[in-house]
């Protein structure tokens, strides 16, 4: 069962980004390179594509919204994770991964980073229920953190859903993208968005369901 009584809150802005936690610099600034640039060459090396560099005028675009995709990355991979660190490890492979499709994304590129900030963090959490599992039988029931658990079943919960629905809820409601943001993302009409939301909820009780904002 998933747990009663919480609510995913919403407020993008109570999360500040922290550059010291991005660890990153604007590609182009004296003696640095961004860590998202760093990341994408090496994640070209290892699949043996060269990384092409961008024109200085999409550098700078990424640079603008860089922040706010960051921010937002960040804030959907805590509520999956409910940890800081693992949530700024998703964020920065997250942008990095942008910076690499740039070209291809940067009309609409928020939608574009929760998703993949999302399945990132999801991909983590079925990592550690394979773990947890391991344990569990050498744990006594008293032991185990019950918000982690309430974690884990919302995030199979969500999981569950059909496509479509699974995306709103991710969009709309971890992501907090408006209706039109959300039907923009997903080429939807927002009526189509609303439909899918409202069934969403509905199919995950009511429970949407924990307060995964940083106390």
């Amino acid at each position: 069962m998933i747990g009663t009584g919480l609510v995913i809150g919403t407020g993008l802005e109570r999360h500040s980004v922290r550059p010291g936690a991005m660890g990153w610099f604007a590609p182009g600034q004296r003696g640095e390179r961004s860590s998202a640039t760093r990341a994408s060459e090496e994640t070209a090396d290892m699949t043996g594509t060269a990384h092409q560099e961008q024109p200085r005028a999409a550098d700078q675009d990424y640079v603008t919204q860089f922040p706010i995709l960051w921010q937002r990355a960040y804030v959907v991979a805590y509520r999956v994770l409910g940890s800081k660190a693992g949530a700024e490890d998703v964020a920065q492979e997250t942008l990095a991964r942008a910076y690499s499709w740039w070209s291809r994304i940067s009309k609409s590129p928020q939608g574009w980073v929760a998703k993949v900030a999302y399945g990132m963090a999801i991909d983590q959490v079925r990592r550690q229920k394979t773990a947890r599992a391991a344990l569990q039988e050498s744990t006594e029931a008293d032991e185990r953190d019950p918000r982690i658990e309430d974690r884990m079943d919302l995030m199979a919960a969500i999981e569950r859903l059909p496509r479509r629905q699974r995306q709103v809820v991710v969009l709309r409601y971890l992501a907090d993208q408006s209706e039109i943001d959300t039907a923009n993302a997903l080429g939807l009409r927002v009526t189509t968005v609303r439909r899918h939301a409202t069934r969403g909820l509905a199919s995950l009780g009511g429970h949407l369901v924990a307060d995964f904002q940083e106390g």
